[in-house]
């Protein structure tokens, strides 16, 4: 967003306010596709619908990143798919910066700043 923010609306609704999308979603592409081209299928990767199935009948996706943590934490869940992070998105430094603060912290609190400390993809 121009503000700054993140949202998972449709960029639609949001005319005129987006400064970049970042992620465009799931696509569905036919078994022919991969069977004319002779390419195996690869596993699907784990949407909300999934996620849903593996919860307690009544369960409601978290509101926030705590709320998920703790939600997996509770039930020895799955992360909800829409608070786990794209590692593709972020470059090795951030990576490597993410460890090296593991490594000597043993954990991260208050979260890590990585695009000022690092150089963003």
């Amino acid at each position: 967003m121009l503000s700054g923010s993140m949202t998972r609306r449709p960029a639609i609704a949001l005319e005129g306010k987006v400064e970049r999308v970042l992620d465009v979603g799931e696509i569905l592409i036919a078994y022919g596709d991969f069977l004319e081209n002779n390419h195996p299928l690869v596993p699907a990767g784990y949407c909300e619908e999934w996620w849903l199935l593996d919860q307690k009948p009544g369960t409601k996706p978290p509101q926030g990143e705590e709320e998920a943590l703790a939600l997996a934490r509770e039930t020895g869940s799955y992360l909800h798919p829409a608070w786990t992070w794209f590692w593709d998105d972020i470059s090795c430094d951030q990576i490597r910066l993410i460890a090296d603060t593991v490594a000597r912290d043993g954990k991260i609190e208050g979260g890590l700043p990585l695009s000022s400390r690092c150089h963003l993809k």
